[in-house]
């Protein structure tokens, strides 16, 4: 048995790391049986991050490893499988996305103050109040210091969101009118922008996130069909098993 160690639903959303909701998405399409543990310390992950995990006395964590090990192990696959050229724009893409794209997400979360306090009721509110009291500024700084060594933390504000919007835009550039990514077919880069894309249109985080998936309505829209595609590829496994 797979189980997989993420963070709990929160705010109407499967994960909001998207990290964690493509790791699931991916084992829902899979077919592959598996359970799920919630964890709030990713500390307990080989990475100390979340997702990982845990399968036959082996401890994977990191969304990609994690799927990628899955690949082999069970030699499955989800989707269309992509060309050697799409496979590249892929690896572009989630790279912007993963990378970059991420991190903007992050800044609004947890530096914007307007936001701080829902992000530290939803990953610290459970905490004995000793704890909550000291455990979330902390938690904070480490995260200011690792955006300004990434280096997006080292820009204003206003450029940081300029940055996103290049992101987004690029990536509702190449998608166009198609139904998903590549064309006709899903293929697994269309995971990696559904559980980035669901993250940034949530409505209790205030800032401009929101709006550029209202501004590029075609990320929406994919975000739909990827959620029918999800669900209707579910059924199909139950009824085949």
């Amino acid at each position: 048995m797979i189980t997989l160690y993420q963070y709990p639903p929160a705010l109407g959303v499967g994960n909001l790391s998207a990290f964690c909701l493509k790791t699931e998405a991916w084992l829902k399409l899979s077919g592959l049986d598996f359970k799920i543990e919630h964890v709030f310390d990713p500390r307990k992950g080989p990475k100390n991050k979340a997702p990982f995990i845990r399968h036959e006395g082996n401890q994977i964590g990191d969304s990609t490893l994690i799927i990628e090990y899955l690949k082999d192990k069970f030699d499955t696959r989800v989707g269309r499988e992509m060309t050697t050229e799409e496979n590249a724009v892929a690896n572009a893409f989630q790279t912007l996305i993963e990378e970059h794209l991420y991190w903007c997400i992050v800044f609004n979360r947890w530096i914007e103050d307007e936001n701080w306090s829902l992000t530290k009721e939803i990953f610290f509110g459970k905490m004995p109040s000793i704890m909550k009291a000291i455990i979330p500024n902390m938690a904070r700084k480490s995260v200011v210091s690792t955006l300004y060594h990434h280096g997006l933390g080292r820009h204003s504000r206003k450029e940081i969101y300029y940055f996103a919007e290049k992101d987004v835009k690029a990536i509702s550039d190449y998608l166009g009118g198609k139904r998903f990514f590549h064309g006709n077919d899903f293929t697994e880069i269309d995971l990696c922008i559904y559980a980035t894309i669901v993250n940034m249109r949530i409505n209790d985080f205030k800032g401009p996130l929101k709006g550029l998936i209202k501004k590029y309505g075609n990320l929406n829209d994919h975000c739909d069909r990827v959620a029918e595609y999800i669900d209707f590829s579910m059924k199909q496994n139950m009824r085949a098993a």
